[in-house]
């Protein structure tokens, strides 16, 4: 049966769509073939959401935003494009999943379409600029650090719970207890800028940036995006003025601008 909460995810989800394809409605699309090539990216996005669905990783929602978002990632990067957003998503389940002994540690449920909305929306946009654009390089530079800022966050957030022997709040330098939103560990912080590392090294491996980007993908990522979600996080989502949802799209929009300063 589906839930309330599902139905008001999945209307959020294309009320967002439905406004980022009217802000491009106006701009000359460049002459490639992406007439052709919607029917394949449409499988792609099926079979993949179809997949995830399966494994009860995410609820239906979730299930048709990744039809839509591995779609359009596809359409717009190619494969290089969707093996990153898979990385992201299969690092980020095996995060929040792995409990190896502390029964105590809250478990994650299936993820839905607020989550997708606010991890992926960022980097949908600059796959789409790197395919319309005349500077693509910036864009999938852009795209992959935003991914990778995402993957830390996650990271170091889930596992530093499990693996962090002291917890201190980011704006204080404090002692909290782990999982308060600010709190952060070395051990979480390391995890998290191995996993941009990781996102980096795998974009140059499918030849989305050169290796010689990486590095601008994990200070993006794995340091400025990730410290930016545990800041937010201490200062506005511990007072209830903003969501998690709210602090994560910072996250991946700061790391995107300043890969695209750095670069």
């Amino acid at each position: 049966m589906i839930k309330e909460e599902e139905v008001v995810d999945f209307i959020s989800l294309v009320v967002v769509l439905l406004l980022f394809i009217l802000s491009f409605s106006y701009i000359t699309m460049p002459s490639k073939p992406i007439i052709s090539r919607l029917p394949r990216s449409f499988l792609v996005g099926l079979s993949i959401s179809m997949i995830i669905f399966g494994f009860q990783t995410v609820s239906i929602s979730g299930a048709l935003s990744a039809l839509i978002g591995i779609g359009s990632i596809h359409l717009f990067l190619e494969w290089g494009g969707v093996v990153i957003a898979l990385l992201f998503f299969s690092l980020a389940t095996f995060a929040t999943q792995h409990r190896p002994w502390d029964k105590n540690i809250r478990h994650h449920g299936a993820r839905g379409a607020k989550h997708a909305i606010a991890n992926c929306l960022v980097p949908g946009y600059l796959a789409f600029m790197a395919f319309s654009s005349t500077q693509p390089e910036l864009f999938t530079l852009a795209y992959v650090a935003s991914f990778a800022a995402a993957t830390a966050d996650t990271i170091s957030g889930e596992l530093g719970q499990v693996y962090g022997r002291k917890t201190i709040m980011i704006t204080t330098l404090k002692p909290t207890r782990p999982g308060m939103n600010g709190g952060v560990t070395l051990e979480g912080t390391i995890l998290g800028i191995i996993s941009a590392f990781i996102i980096g090294l795998t974009a140059s491996i499918f030849s989305l940036i050169p290796l010689s980007k990486v590095w601008i993908v994990v200070i993006a990522g794995g340091i400025v995006g990730n410290f930016t979600d545990s800041i937010l996080g201490a200062v506005f989502e511990n007072r209830k003025i903003i969501t998690n949802e709210h602090v994560n799209f910072a996250c991946t929009l700061v790391s995107a601008l300043t890969a695209m300063w750095l670069a």
